[in-house]
């Protein structure tokens, strides 16, 4: 089974298909199927999920996004810049 690594885009929890589908996925959720081509996918959570999650909550859902391999400090430094929670709940 081929292995989709899950993001974050407006507030969703994104899996990506390799035909370039997506859908998107739930924290418990630990297989996809793409719904375009068929393939199967296990799903790889980022392993901060939670923190990332809380440092998104109080953003504007346009701005809840994170990238795949994004540093935490980041989303966090993005935070401050903006006035919002500084610390991941």
């Amino acid at each position: 089974m081929n292995i989709s690594r899950v993001y974050a885009n407006r507030g969703r929890w994104i899996a990506e298909c390799e035909c370039r589908s997506a859908s998107q996925v739930q924290p418990e959720q630990k297989r996809w199927r793409c719904l375009e081509c068929g393939a199967g996918y296990t799903l790889l959570w980022p392993s901060r999920r939670v923190e990332i999650e809380n440092l998104l909550r109080p953003r504007r859902i346009v701005n809840q996004n994170w990238n795949i391999g994004e540093p935490i400090d980041h989303l966090l430094a993005e935070n401050i810049e903006h006035g919002l929670a500084a610390e991941p709940a």
